[in-house]
């Protein structure tokens, strides 16, 4: 097990890859009787697992998993799962919308798309707090050289005085955008509450039948 600070909160834990999986999905750790979800940040191209893990006295972790982690005790992982996964046979543009450590299964998918190529139309909305927990630029640049019709939009919640992007909650930026969402595959991952309030916000806009994947973790 290899560890990797991303920023501030997020620790990149790397393992070797035990199955196949698809871009998006996710794993539970079983430890002390529970299960933990992970997100795989890591692409199914990758000889690796990799796992985003958020901890901080914001938003603190079981502290015995921690330590676990911390000290390379060996993982009891699930099979890959969950329905929120690339669908790679459609045609429509993508709308990724991430909050915090919930870029990791979009990560994934963003990583697959630029490994194939893709030239759907791609945007990806990412809210953290800070501009320190915006994590992956050097790869979101590349993702802009490999995909010719890639966007990111960088929403804040909490903006230093400098900050000259978009404020606010990620959702909602989304929807001041004036998106036609029925014509998108939309990828939406994040906290459970995050995830929940886009959900019935898009819903009530847009009606019921939009072709939304979240499983709000």
């Amino acid at each position: 097990m290899q560890h990797r600070p991303l920023s501030p909160e997020i620790l990149e834990i790397t393992l070797p890859k035990p199955w196949d999986f698809l871009p998006g999905q996710y794993v539970l750790i079983e430890h002390e009787g529970q299960s933990y979800p992970f997100s795989i940040a890591s692409a199914p191209f990758e000889s690796v697992l990799r796992f985003h893990v958020q901890h901080s006295a914001r938003r603190p972790m079981d502290a015995s998993l921690w330590q676990r982690l911390q000290e390379n005790h060996p993982l009891t992982l699930s099979l890959p799962q969950g329905q929120a996964y690339l669908r790679e046979d459609s045609k429509r543009p993508l709308l990724f919308i991430a909050g915090g450590s919930g870029f990791a299964p979009i990560h994934s998918m963003l990583a697959t798309l630029a490994w194939q190529g893709s030239t759907r139309s791609i945007r990806l909305y990412w809210g953290v707090q800070e501009p320190d927990f915006l994590y992956a630029l050097d790869e979101i640049k590349a993702w802009q050289t490999h995909l010719k019709n890639f966007q990111w939009i960088p929403v804040l919640s909490q903006p230093s005085p400098s900050w000259t992007g978009r404020t606010g909650l990620v959702h909602q930026a989304v929807l001041e955008d004036a998106l036609d969402l029925t014509q998108y595959d939309i990828y939406l991952a994040g906290p459970f509450a995050l995830s929940k309030t886009a959900q019935l916000d898009f819903t009530a806009r847009y009606g019921p039948n939009l072709h939304l994947y979240s499983d709000a973790l």
